[in-house]
């Protein structure tokens, strides 16, 4: 069984994954703030991760950073899923070897399908 991790302050965008993926079978954990999903992938592991950008105190990109910076998580599968479609923001993702970038309001499908191509692959 596949586990996602979903990062974001906003409470409705982490149920909503949640609930999306949980249906499809996937084991979903959520956290609100790059602290805390540091300290969660310092004690679990995840197969993808789901990670806003806008966020208080530690946004998605230093958490990003962070967590290619640890041999332990270098490698992890991480998705933008965020409000952010800004050009610099998608080219900086890129930068950052994120593994796709998901604009909010985001469609179920398109989720499911996103996440279904990077766990195959």
């Amino acid at each position: 069984m596949k586990r996602i991790l979903v990062v974001d302050d906003d409470m409705v965008t982490r149920k909503t994954a949640s609930y999306i993926l949980s249906k499809e079978g996937y084991i979903v954990d959520t956290v609100e703030t790059g602290q805390r999903c540091l300290a969660t992938l310092a004690n679990e592991y995840y197969d993808l991760l789901l990670l806003d950008i806008d966020m208080p105190v530690m946004d998605g990109f230093e958490t990003l950073r962070y967590i290619r910076n640890n041999p332990s998580t270098k490698n992890l599968a991480v998705v933008f899923l965020t409000g952010d479609n800004t050009v610099d923001s998608v080219i900086k993702a890129s930068s950052l070897n994120a593994s796709g970038y998901i604009v909010k309001p985001f469609i179920p499908e398109n989720l499911i399908s996103k996440v279904r191509d990077i766990l195959a692959g």
